[in-house]
């Protein structure tokens, strides 16, 4: 009897451990799962987040272009602006002109005109008195 005992016991403990080990197996296998869905759900949100970034980048590069464009326009429109030693140049030219005190060849007639008839005037008033 005692080594039914012994045997029984014995049985008992293995039954015991083998269903403490069915218990961790299961306990494993429900963390792998787990950790599996928890890898797809990460895969498929950094799938999305790459798609994001490259829409992203192919917008800023297509921003890029507009803006090297348009920089090359006003780099075109620059070279038909005046420099600024070309409007000193005319500047210096325009003071030493001075062609607001140029007169109109009509201007001109006009005051040697009244210049002439000034004096036939005085040389009236001068004869008139003698």
């Amino acid at each position: 009897m005692p080594e039914e005992e012994t045997t029984t016991t014995f049985f008992a403990d293995i039954n015991s451990k083998l269903a403490d080990l069915e218990e961790k197996q299961t306990l494993l296998r429900e963390r792998v799962v787990a950790l599996g869905e928890n890898f797809l759900k990460t895969r498929e949100n950094t799938n999305k987040e790459f798609v994001l970034l490259k829409e992203t980048i192919r917008e800023l590069k297509a921003d890029i272009a507009r803006i090297k464009e348009s920089i090359g326009h006003i780099l075109d429109e620059l070279d038909s602006f005046a420099k600024k030693a070309e409007l000193e140049i005319l500047e210096r030219f325009m003071k030493t002109w001075e062609p607001l005190k140029f007169a109109r060849e009509e201007d001109v007639r006009a005051i040697v005109k009244e210049e002439l008839q000034k004096l036939k005037e005085k040389e009236n008033d001068g004869e008139e008195k003698y």
